[in-house]
């Protein structure tokens, strides 16, 4: 018995995922259900993620794989910029370069075959250093725009396989650097239909103390000028009288960032100047969004620019009709007027428009609410994205073979 068991590990392809972000965001929660979703009959995963921050908490309770903490010499925000920020870098070589090493020793040891690396240019670069120094072949999955791309062509090259969340992030990278980028393949992101489904119960109106019959209109995204909470706020002004009962509520987190530190208190002076400070509501950041998404009946996404949101696929998957900047790969996930709408990011009169329709046919907004939830469970399941990447795996580990 202890002969087949070691057998069937053998027969594993092992996998080492890298995640070095010390924030909670869209790429941590493609990671994070990317890692339970794969099947563990087949892969032997291991995560390298950083020995602190918030996502730790939320990286050590993904089962059945092994995880690597590390530190990678990151810097406070205090020491974001100037002098102080060219001395954290430097200083932060050293922990750098040792967890590379560690990291390099731990794929020998191990037979390690994939590395796993998202865009981001820590994760990237550590990811690289790695290669070099294992010989592991390594697959470079690109979310946004994180790393100068004249100084990412390498680390594109050198990359046995290269994926992307939506085709319009893979038509960029080719407009930019060319034909070589026609291998990238388009892998678009997951949400597990067990933890975000339809018809849950919600406590947010009783939180808020609205009335059963309340309507509200729902943003999850932190508070910050690209997520256009600004734009919701204005269109919801246009049609909140002929709407008494409809509410907005925001869930985000309302800390103040470098590129927001005026914004949130711009968001407090819009909601008094508006004159709604009754029925808007800033939820702040939450650690349950299915029942946050479950208290929604509308949601907007006014996002200057995505990939392709995690917010937008949640709130499918809790069968919710999402009305969203035409931007990036939001148009790969809604049809517009089909199962939801699409609008030019920053027209809050377009956005109000389709507000109104929406609050006056409950029977479209119903209906629209069941091809929003088919459309997710068509396509954007983390089942479909885990098996799109384990065909990744298994060609990579058949080539080194």
């Amino acid at each position: 018995m202890s002969a087949t068991r070691k057998s069937d590990s053998d027969s594993k392809i092992r996998v080492l995922l890298l995640d070095t972000n010390d924030a909670m965001g869209g790429v941590v929660r493609v990671h994070i259900e990317l890692l339970k979703a794969l099947d563990k009959s087949r892969f032997a995963v291991s995560l390298a993620c950083l020995d602190h921050g918030d996502n730790l908490a939320a990286f050590r309770q993904i089962p059945d794989i092994r995880r690597l903490e590390v530190g990678v010499g990151t810097k406070s925000s205090h020491w974001g910029s100037g002098v102080k920020a060219k001395v954290a870098n430097v200083a932060g070589l050293v922990p750098f370069a040792l967890s590379a090493i560690r990291l390099a020793w731990f794929c020998r040891k191990h037979g390690v075959q994939v590395l796993h690396t998202s865009d981001k240019k820590r994760a990237v670069m550590l990811t690289h250093l790695i290669h070099r120094l294992s010989g592991v072949p390594y697959v470079y999955h690109i979310h946004g725009d994180y790393v100068e791309f004249r100084g990412s062509r390498r680390y594109l090259d050198d990359a046995a396989a290269v994926i992307a969340v939506a085709q319009h992030k893979k038509e960029h990278f080719i407009d930019w650097l060319g034909s070589s980028m026609e291998r990238i393949e388009v892998v678009r992101n997951g949400i597990d239909p067990e933890s975000f489904k339809p018809d849950m119960s919600s406590t947010l109106r009783s939180e808020l103390r609205l009335p059963d019959e309340a309507v509200i209109i729902g943003m999850a995204g932190r508070l910050a000028p690209e997520k256009g909470q600004e734009t919701l706020f204005s269109a919801f002004s246009a049609v909140a009288e002929r709407h008494p009962n409809v509410h907005v509520a925001v869930a985000g987190d309302d800390s103040i960032f470098s590129d927001n530190a005026d914004y949130v208190s711009g968001l407090h002076k819009l909601i008094s100047l508006l004159g709604l400070g009754e029925r808007i509501h800033l939820l702040g950041k939450r650690d349950d969004m299915p029942n946050v998404y479950s208290g929604f009946d509308i949601v907007v996404n006014a996002s200057i620019r995505e990939a392709m949101p995690m917010a937008v696929l949640e709130a499918m998957a809790c069968g919710k009709v999402v009305v969203a900047t035409r931007v990036g790969g939001t148009p790969e996930i809604i049809q517009d007027k089909v199962d939801g709408y699409l609008f030019p990011y920053g027209d809050e009169d377009a956005l109000a428009t389709v507000l109104d329709t929406l609050l006056s046919d409950r029977t479209l907004l119903r209906d629209m609410s069941r091809q929003a939830y088919e459309r997710f469970m068509a396509q954007f399941t983390t089942a479909i994205q885990a098996q799109a990447v384990a065909d990744v795996y298994t060609r990579m580990a058949a080539t080194e073979s």
